[in-house]
């Protein structure tokens, strides 16, 4: 279950009059490419108030570097007289420019020297607007915190490390259909993906790992089962082995996607609906040679760790799930956290025929304390997407339900999902958990009250026995009493 890579941008060698566009996305572009003397290569970024063009660049010689507005560049690319906002010979930068939002151009010339100059160019607006990955149908749908605030067209980031994600879901209708799903995919199929990134920082560099939590469903069956994912994001390509990552599972080869990745044993089981679940992945130790993580789920009865496991990472200083919109995983993908609705897995993208759910997210901050993330978006990244959902605000609940969803509206959640939990696995019950620590609180809670109805039956006892020296008259009366007061209780 992996997310669809941000397209890579394939820089030709191109002259100054004939040039090429070659980018998927506009925004976030990056590429490698060799340049002969007097061609240039460029690639063009869109940028909303409040954000700026930061460009890296590697060459094997000085070359020209210039950042254009639109008219600059049409005047550059017909061999006219042309400016820039910025200019500079050189061989390595790694800079952001402040500018307006608009159009602008980064473009590196080879007019220094007279060989031939190997160029790495990356280039993109930051912090990150999420609409350069969904802005359409179909995406994965849900609740996305991507460390964002999008206030009347201008943009402003937020970094947000944490040791957990926390997500709270409660179904009232599901079913979906794929006529043609992928290889190993039913049809009836569908999932719920709790999605989060762990970033390793080591004495040898920055390493990343996905975390997915998942639950698929069975829809037609009423049946799910719940299991983990990890991928290694530290390249272009997860590559792990049974050594590097242990756990309850085994890492296993994704053929069409030629990746490696972990995953648990299915957990199987029949939900009725209401169906309420909550998920946990939780960053547990870290130690110079590796670092754990928990996964966990609550369907009622407190919470259970279903695996553990162990990423082995060699001198290791420190580690963190992060949110940060000023950088992009090696693999090209956002420092985000979500909570969506997809297909099953492998790719797909399904329908969903019925759909009524309620979703909720935290985050247990680095100092212990849980918060829910704001503001939203509605839709997360993932390699599965939904064909038809979007999401909706209800007094201050998020709730996803069929339709075309808004992508540039965000929402802020103020409630998290009532909760059904079936005691005894029947009749439900409704549950308000605010997080892991709140099951310890109510834990404490309830032994507190044990122990003072224990107390309070032995002081009674007590002042019993005591009475019982003095008075036989008033022993009787009590023995009679308390004669009732079982005959009450066995009515």
């Amino acid at each position: 279950m992996n997310w669809i890579r941000i397209a890579l941008l394939l820089f030709l060698s191109l002259s100054p009059i004939q040039a090429y566009l070659a980018s998927s996305y506009s925004s976030v572009t990056t590429g490698d490419s060799t340049l002969t003397h007097d061609y240039y290569l460029y690639c063009n970024v869109t940028v909303y108030n409040g954000q700026s063009v930061y460009v890296q660049l590697k060459a094997s010689a000085p070359v020209t570097l210039m950042v254009m507005n639109q008219h600059q560049f049409e005047e550059f690319s017909q061999g006219d007289k042309y400016s820039s906002l910025y200019r500079e010979v050189t061989q390595s930068l790694d800079s952001d420019f402040e500018v307006l939002g608009g159009e602008y151009y980064v473009v590196v010339y080879n007019n220094v020297v007279s060989v031939t100059v190997s160029v790495h160019l990356s280039a993109h607006a930051l912090p990150i607007e999420p609409l350069v990955y969904h802005s359409s149908l179909p995406a994965p749908i849900g609740l996305g915190f991507y460390g964002i605030v999008n206030e009347s067209g201008r943009i402003t980031g937020f970094v947000t490390p944490y040791q957990e994600a926390i997500g709270y879901a409660t179904v009232y209708s599901i079913l979906a259909y794929n006529a043609t799903p992928p290889k190993g995919v039913n049809p009836w199929g569908s999932s719920l993906q709790m999605n989060a990134v762990l970033q390793v920082n080591t004495t040898r560099g920055t390493y990343v790992y996905w975390l997915q939590n998942v639950v698929e469903f069975v829809t037609d069956k009423d049946a799910y089962c719940i299991e983990d994912n990890v991928w290694n994001y530290s390249s272009g390509k997860s590559t792990l082995t049974n050594t590097s990552v242990t756990g309850e599972g085994y890492v296993y080869f994704l053929e069409s996607r030629d990746e490696y990745y972990y995953a648990s044993p299915d957990i199987p089981a029949n939900y009725s609906l209401p169906f309420s679940v909550v998920l946990y992945t939780k960053l547990v130790s870290i130690t110079p040679e590796s670092i754990n993580v928990s996964f966990g789920y609550n369907l009622g009865s407190g919470v259970v760790w279903y695996d553990n496991v162990t990423i082995h990472q060699t001198d290791t200083i420190s580690a963190l799930l992060l949110v940060n919109p000023f950088n992009a995983t090696p693999s090209g993908d956002p420092y985000d956290l979500d909570l969506v609705f997809v297909g099953e897995g492998n790719y797909e993208y399904t329908y969903f025929e019925q759909m009524n759910a309620s979703l909720g997210l935290q985050m247990v901050l680095l100092n212990g304390k849980v918060v829910t993330p704001s503001p939203l978006y509605t839709f997360g990244m993932t390699g599965e997407e939904a064909d038809n959902l979007r999401v909706i605000d209800v007094d201050g609940r998020a709730f996803v339900i069929p339709g075309n969803n808004t992508f540039w509206n965000q929402v802020n959640v103020k409630e998290l999902p009532e909760l059904y939990f079936r005691q005894g696995g029947n009749n439900p019950s409704v549950s308000n958990i605010l997080s892991t620590y709140g099951y310890t609180l109510g834990y404490l809670v309830f032994f507190l009250v044990v122990f003072l109805i224990v107390l309070s039956a032995l002081r009674r006892l007590i002042r019993r026995r005591r009475r019982r020296k003095f008075t036989t008259r008033r022993f009787d009366y009590r023995r009679r009493g308390r004669r009732f007061d079982n005959r009450r209780r066995n009515i």
